[in-house]
C-alpha cells in the first residue's frame, strides 16, 4: 500500500524564496523514503510528465530553482496525490513573479539536519548508480565478447569438418593403380668361335 508523504506542517503559503521552496522539496524528498532519480523520473513519465534524472538531481540538491512543469513533475513523483499539488505551484509562482531568488533564508535545525541526510543519501546513491553502470557496461562487454567467441568457434569447427572430410575422401580411393607385370627377354650373350674359356683338364677331351 502506497502511503503518500505528510505535508500537512509544510507551511507553502508562507513560502516567500527560493529557498524556502528548495528547502521543503528537500524535507518532500526525505519523506517520501529517498526515491532513485531513475525511479522519479519513471513515475513523472508513467504519468505524462517529463522530469529526466538530472533534473531531478539538480532540484533535490537545491542547485537552482525548477520550472513550474518540473516542480509539478517532482511532486507528483514523490507521491503528494494531485489534489495536495496546487500549493506547491503557487509557492513557485510567487517566486517567479517577484523575482526574489536566492535571498539567504534562515535555516532551521531541522532543514541543516536533511541536508546531511540527504547529502549523504545522495552520496550513497551516486555510487551505487556508478558502480550499477559499471557492471552493466561490464555485462555487455562479456556478452559481446562471448558471442565473438562463439563464432569463432563455429567458423573453426566448420573449417575443421570440411579438412576432416577432404581427409576421409582422399583415404577412401587409391592414390595409384598397380600395373601389369611386364616380362623383360634376356637375350643369349653372343659367343664366337674365338672366345677361348679356361676349361678344367678334366673336362676337356
Amino acid at each position: 500500500m502506497k502511503v503518500p508523504p505528510n505535508t500537512g506542517d509544510m507551511d507553502l503559503a508562507g513560502v516567500a524564496t527560493e529557498s524556502q521552496l528548495l528547502d521543503l522539496i528537500q524535507v518532500l524528498y526525505v519523506r517520501a523514503g529517498h526515491p532513485s532519480y531513475r525511479t522519479l523520473e519513471t513515475r513523472a513519465r508513467d504519468a505524462g510528465m517529463i522530469l529526466s534524472k538530472t533534473r531531478a538531481r539538480e532540484i533535490v540538491n537545491g542547485i537552482r530553482l525548477p520550472s513550474r512543469d518540473a516542480v509539478i513533475a517532482l511532486v507528483h513523483a514523490c507521491g503528494v496525490p494531485s489534489e495536495e499539488v496546487e500549493p506547491w505551484v503557487r509557492a513557485w509562482e510567487r517566486i517567479a513573479s517577484s523575482g526574489r531568488h536566492r535571498p539567504g533564508a534562515v535555516a532551521t535545525p531541522e532543514h541543516d539536519r536533511l541536508r546531511a541526510e540527504l547529502r549523504a543519501e545522495l552520496r550513497a546513491e551516486l555510487r551505487e548508480e556508478i558502480r550499477a553502470e559499471i557492471r552493466a557496461e561490464a555485462e555487455q562487454v562479456l556478452r559481446a565478447a562471448r558471442a565473438e567467441a562463439e563464432r569463432v568457434l563455429v567458423r573453426a569447427r566448420a573449417e575443421a569438418d570440411q579438412v576432416l572430410a577432404r581427409a576421409r575422401a582422399q583415404a577412401g580411393s587409391p592414390l595409384t593403380r598397380p600395373s601389369a607385370p611386364v616380362s623383360v627377354a634376356r637375350a643369349p650373350l653372343p659367343v664366337s668361335d674365338d672366345d677361348e674359356f679356361d676349361v678344367p683338364p678334366f673336362m676337356r677331351r
